[in-house]
């Protein structure tokens, strides 16, 4: 039997944003995750909501020192879409100014890291944007392309359903693969 309770959506997400938070603050350099890099993701917010949902279907009080632990098994259901709310409400809390979220640039939610605004990178997210800055600087492979496939690349058979998504061009000026390049310096004709 399905027993209905109210439940406000919006005050949980604040309380479990809230206590993940503290929690994350206290456990700076005594937990490996929270020691080396301490943001929340909006997965981390909406399982402390349905642990929030879980205490209050038991009649139990939210805690106020730690968030509930939520291990996949949740009696509640909620109407729509819980984790689209989570995400809505983390976004509105960014365009207030009291939240700033990080995802290295891809432009959508996906592994989207939010934190209070103001609060400092930490060293492992600086190291990984300057390795990801780093592929940037590197022109992309340009291979030297003739009639049968890649020069670089040892030929497949006509009958072959293998396609090649290198870059390639059959302009010799714009070539910057090493291999093709040696390949042309050798003398090797290209059709």
């Amino acid at each position: 039997m399905r027993k209905a309770f109210a439940f406000d959506v919006q005050a949980a997400i604040r309380a479990a944003w809230d206590l993940l938070w503290a929690d994350a603050v206290r456990m700076r350099g005594t937990d490996y995750r929270a020691s080396h890099d301490y943001y929340l993701t909006a997965t981390d917010v909406e399982r402390a909501v349905r642990g929030l949902a879980d205490l209050t279907a038991e009649g139990k009080p939210w805690p106020k020192d730690k968030a509930p632990e939520w291990y996949g098994y949740s009696r509640v259901r909620f109407r729509g879409n819980l984790n689209g709310q989570v995400r809505d409400w983390l976004f509105g809390e960014v365009r207030r100014g009291r939240l700033t979220s990080f995802n290295f640039g891809r432009g959508h939610i996906s592994g989207a890291r939010f934190r209070p605004a103001g609060e400092p990178v930490t060293e492992t997210e600086k190291k990984t944007m300057a390795a990801k800055e780093a592929r940037k600087v590197h022109p992309r492979l340009e291979h030297m392309r003739d009639k049968g496939g890649l020069l670089c690349v040892p030929r497949r058979s006509v009958y072959s359903s293998h396609r090649s998504k290198a870059w390639s061009t059959t302009d010799r000026s714009k070539v910057t693969c090493p291999r093709c390049l040696k390949l042309l310096k050798e003398g090797l004709k290209c059709a």
